[in-house]
């Protein structure tokens, strides 16, 4: 995980104003320690979201190419915009909704065109500002955790929320890609305290993914891990494999238990009936979907629910075929990106 990067390869840096470029780092950087570090409170979060949507007006103009340069970001730009349009084919359209969907597409589109941007300009400091935004969550984490513990009522209290991410789910899954993150720069570090360093880190966001319950989060970080940690034990990395494998036993153990308990009893019957439901209303409008604005009704053994709990059966649900071919066009892009990257 170097500063090299599979959307680098054949672009290089954009050119760019440097004003312009500092304007949209600071921005960025005091987005996310707002976001990281602070409770929510009512509204706060539209300053957050000027600070994303402000820098990105100059930076769509002046960079309006990068995104036929670069393929991830023109996956992840095709699967907003189609989902931002599937209101105008949605069945329950109002104009509360259409505000909110165009806002977050438009605000969505922001944070991740910023994020390319800032990695094309500055390729080769990237990687050290991926490492500043994990020691700043990792800071985070520790006083959202201890304040957590203190008002917890027993072990198996799930953690809903921290800074702003307001939603277990959200929050387990953030911190658990984090968490990812972490042993990939623990293996590439240099001198042993900074592996060691993002050893402590890791752990870090492992407990914030078991306080926040996410099945999804413990799911997809777990596989993470494990193909990161197959990786790297044909380099030689055996020591620091296992020195992660006991702390991570141990923090299983002391906290880590009761949860998987406890989930293991809670949902799991519901979630096959559920998607077989959800299967069924996706083929009603197979193609283009219901629409982002329509609301999903699944009635499962006496309860509704309002989403299918599978990020794939929901992008189908409200985008069809068309908007789940996009979604796996993300996916596949993101995991070329992943690959050359660990490669190289």
């Amino acid at each position: 995980m170097n500063s090299s990067n599979h959307g680098l390869r054949n672009t290089g840096n954009p050119e760019g104003t440097p004003g312009i470029a500092r304007f949209v780092l600071i921005s960025f950087f005091i987005f996310l320690m707002g976001y990281f570090l602070f409770p929510e409170r009512r509204y706060q979060y539209l300053y957050y979201y000027l600070l994303v949507l402000l820098p990105a007006i100059p930076v769509y103009w002046q960079q309006r190419g990068l995104w036929l340069r670069d393929k991830t970001l023109l996956a992840s730009l095709a699967l907003i915009i189609f989902l931002t349009s599937s209101l105008l084919w949605s069945g329950e359209l109002n104009w509360s909704c259409a505000f909110f969907t165009l806002a977050q597409g438009i605000l969505t589109a922001s944070f991740v065109f910023i994020v390319f941007y800032l990695r094309h300009q500055f390729s080769e400091r990237f990687q050290h500002w991926l490492k500043a935004v994990l020691v700043l969550a990792a800071l985070a984490s520790i006083y959202h955790i201890a304040d957590f513990v203190m008002e917890a009522p027993s072990w198996t209290a799930r953690m809903f929320s921290l800074g702003q991410f307001m939603h277990p789910n959200s929050l387990g899954v953030a911190f658990g890609l984090l968490a990812v993150m972490a042993a990939g720069f623990m293996f590439t570090a240099g001198p042993a305290w900074e592996k060691s360093g993002f050893v402590v880190i890791g752990l870090i966001f492992a407990a914030v993914v078991l306080l926040s319950q996410s099945r999804n989060a413990l799911l997809s970080a777990g596989v993470g891990l494990f193909i990161l940690f197959a990786y790297y034990a044909r380099h030689g990395y055996w020591r620091y494999i296992l020195i992660l494998a006991i702390a991570g036993a141990g923090l299983l153990l002391v906290a880590g238990l009761p949860v998987l308990e406890r989930l293991q009893s809670a949902g799991l019957p519901y979630r096959i009936d559920m998607w077989k439901i959800a299967l069924e209303q996706i083929q009603s409008a197979w193609l283009f979907g219901h629409g982002i604005c329509s609301k999903i009704s699944l009635p499962v053994r006496g309860m509704t629910f309002n989403h299918p709990h599978n990020v794939y059966l929901a992008t189908a649900w409200y985008s069809g075929l068309i908007g789940l071919l996009l979604f796996l066009w993300l996916l596949a892009r993101a995991l070329s990106d992943a690959w050359f990257a660990l490669r190289h």
